[in-house]
C-alpha cells in the first residue's frame, strides 16, 4: 500500500496542484482492490495523514520506524475491516512482516522523491511570499 501511495504521489504531484489528491485517492484504492479485493476504500484524509507520517519518519531517517509503520498501517486496515465486516475479511489479513530490503530501499527512495516534490512547492511558495514583500516595500518607499 505504501509503495502504491508513493508512486501515485510522485506521478500526480498533488503538492503542486492539490486538486490532484482525489485522483491519487482513486488510484491508490484501485491498486489496493487489485491486491486485496473487498477491502474498504481509504479516505483521502487518511492517505494524506499516512504520507505525512511516512515523511516524518523518513526525515528522522529511522529505518526501524519505517518498518514499524507497516504494522501500524496494517492495524488501521484491520480496524476498518472490523467496522465493515471483520468476519468476512479476516482470513485475508497477513500478520507477518511483508517486504524485502529491496522494497524498503525503494520505499525510502520514493519517500525522498515525494519529500523533494513537497519541498519544491514549499520553496516556490516562500519565494513568492518574499517577492510580494519586496514589492510591497518598494511601493511603500516610492510613495
Amino acid at each position: 500500500m505504501d509503495l502504491a501511495l508513493l508512486q501515485e504521489v510522485i506521478a500526480q504531484n498533488p503538492y503542486r496542484n492539490t486538486e490532484r489528491w482525489p485522483a491519487v485517492t482513486v488510484n491508490v484504492n484501485q491498486a489496493i482492490q487489485q491486491s486485496r479485493p473487498n477491502t474498504p476504500e481509504i479516505a483521502q484524509w487518511m492517505l494524506k495523514e499516512h504520507i505525512q507520517t511516512l515523511l516524518k519518519h523518513h526525515l528522522s531517517d529511522n529505518a526501524a520506524q519505517l518498518k514499524k509503520q507497516v504494522f501500524t498501517w496494517l492495524l488501521v486496515f484491520i480496524v476498518i475491516m472490523c467496522v465493515v465486516s471483520f468476519a468476512q475479511h479476516h482470513k485475508d489479513i497477513s500478520w507477518s512482516r511483508s517486504g524485502s530490503d529491496e522494497q524498503y530501499a525503494e520505499k525510502k527512495k520514493m519517500l525522498q522523491d515525494v519529500l523533494d516534490l513537497k519541498n519544491d512547492v514549499d520553496e516556490h511558495a516562500r519565494v513568492l511570499v518574499l517577492a510580494k514583500r519586496v514589492e510591497n516595500e518598494a511601493k511603500k518607499k516610492s510613495c
